[in-house]
């Protein structure tokens, strides 16, 4: 898009700041009432209220405003500058979407003259979408929000101009990679077994690690790297301190004794739940010992790492309590670092290789909790 004059910008204010998101409806049709004035483009509007934040709900052929189409590959090289061919359009004439029934979502929040910031605003409106897609994905259909193919942020101006930021949908960046043909067959060789074994936890964990490698979004991918973790750690048995495990039976015993003194069933109810409730031990603890066992000569900086991404894990799925206030965010490299501890440790568990030869992790101080 053209970039206005800076004297310009700096006379004119934004003073309202919208996300914008459209999906292509799978297999889903709307009867609109025949308009011989306008016998292609339907539109049928809703208009709601999240959080206070003003919501747009259109299922339409034609979207409500311009945007702009970035044409690039779905897979880029890292370092190598892929900019992709941008379009200013109107609608989707001449595209393989020509004529299909849309869901345009659009949430708005007025600026005025207050002082906001700019980026917990745009995330603010981008979770304000996510929520309206999943109303209507459950009201009616997934189909209607299953494919975006487009995501954008409009400002409009105190002088009534509107621009806008479109992101490139589903790319991936990867690294190329080269190997000499003696190379290769070394490192399957010391790979991939000869024979190999398999079992419920192993056939599951693979599966599960190949999904969240395809993930394209990184939180979703950053979630998903943990349950081939947490499936390999089942069963996994912590280091036992007999002196703590001893004063925690003395400790359980009296609290027990003083709930049956009170007869009340519901609290005894409670309690026996808590109790079941910990015979699983903790995720970190359970890293933890396998760490120490496959990796005894890095296994702290890994489970320092791993402990800095549970709480990160935490949080985000604690991000939807209106009680706990926290934002969190994940990095790329946080991202890379975690799918670094999957391979290797789900790759020891299907074939017993070490650990402890792969490259260094990123520094744990790149991990705020």
């Amino acid at each position: 898009m053209e970039q206005d004059d800076p004297k310009q910008q700096a006379s004119t204010k934004i003073k309202q700041i919208a996300h914008r998101r459209i999906y292509d409806t799978i297999g889903c049709s709307i009867t609109f009432p025949e308009d011989p004035n306008n016998p292609i483009n339907y539109q049928f509007d809703i208009k709601i209220k999240i959080n206070g934040i003003d919501v747009d709900i259109a299922f339409t052929t034609k979207p409500r405003m311009s945007f702009t189409t970035i044409e690039m590959p779905q897979i880029i090289y890292v370092g190598e500058a892929e900019q992709g061919t941008q379009t200013i359009r109107d609608d989707f004439k001449g595209t393989i979407y020509e004529g299909h029934l849309i869901t345009e979502i659009a949430a708005y929040k007025n600026v005025n003259d207050s002082p906001i910031d700019e980026q917990t605003t745009k995330e603010e409106l981008k979770y304000t979408v996510d929520i309206a897609a999943a109303m209507v994905g459950v009201s009616l259909s997934p189909q209607f929000v299953y494919q975006m193919i487009l995501e954008e942020v409009n400002y409009w101006t105190t002088d009534n101009k509107r621009k806008w930021e479109t992101s490139p949908l589903q790319v991936t960046a990867i690294d190329r990679i080269e190997y000499e043909p003696n190379d290769l067959l070394k490192k399957l060789k010391q790979t991939l077994p000869i024979q190999f074994h398999s079992n419920y936890a192993k056939t599951h964990a693979a599966k599960w690690l190949i999904r969240a490698w395809s993930e394209k979004d990184p939180i979703m991918q950053f979630l998903a790297l943990f349950i081939p973790i947490e499936i390999i750690l089942k069963g996994e048995k912590p280091d036992i301190n007999v002196e703590e495990q001893e004063a925690h039976k003395k400790t359980l015993g009296r609290i027990k004794e003083l709930i049956s003194r009170q007869k009340d069933p519901d609290l005894t109810q409670c309690f026996k739940k808590l109790l079941q409730e910990q015979k699983a031990p903790p995720l970190i603890l359970r890293f933890q010992a396998r760490a120490k066992r496959v990796n005894p000569t890095n296994w702290k900086t890994d489970v320092d790492a791993f402990t800095a991404f549970n709480k990160i894990r935490n949080n985000l799925i604690h991000q939807g309590d209106p009680a706990i206030a926290v934002t969190t965010r994940v990095t790329p490299e946080q991202v890379i670092s975690l799918m670094d501890i999957a391979n290797h440790y789900v790759s020891n568990e299907l074939f017993e290789l070490p650990t402890d030869t792969r490259k260094p992790l990123v520094s744990v101080g790149n991990f705020p909790a």
